[in-house]
């Protein structure tokens, strides 16, 4: 039983004649979608390495930029990994203290106001 292109069964009798059986419905592949769907992504994303690896020509640069990748990826995990750990492990608080004069905080005499950030 060998599937073709076109989605059809061919049957190999045992006296060598073939079969062939229509298939129902479109063909699917178990990847297609994920494929579908990186094929948009690496177009609309704004990591150009990944685009780099998807469209580059030649078997070596194709390679180097999936190598890239590949390490970029291992980095991010490993720090991520590292700065939950820090802080799961961090024992330190913190404590903020608020002091002001008793008769009140004094009004400003002067204001600064960029007036051109109000502007826009």
């Amino acid at each position: 039983m060998v599937l073709t292109g076109d989605g059809d069964t061919v049957s190999t009798r045992r006296d060598g004649s073939h079969e062939t059986e229509k298939q129902d419905g479109p063909k699917r592949y178990p990847c297609q979608g994920f494929r579908r769907e990186w094929r948009i992504f690496h177009k609309i994303t704004a990591m150009h390495g990944v685009k780099r690896a998807w469209e580059t020509k030649g078997c070596c640069p194709k390679i180097m930029w999936n190598i890239v990748l590949i390490l970029c990826f291992i980095g991010m995990v490993v720090l991520i990994v590292f700065n939950i750990k820090d802080y799961i492990n961090d024992n330190g608080s913190t404590q903020v203290v608020h002091q002001m004069e008793h008769n009140g905080m004094g009004f400003p005499k002067v204001t600064f106001c960029n007036y051109h950030s109000i502007k826009k």
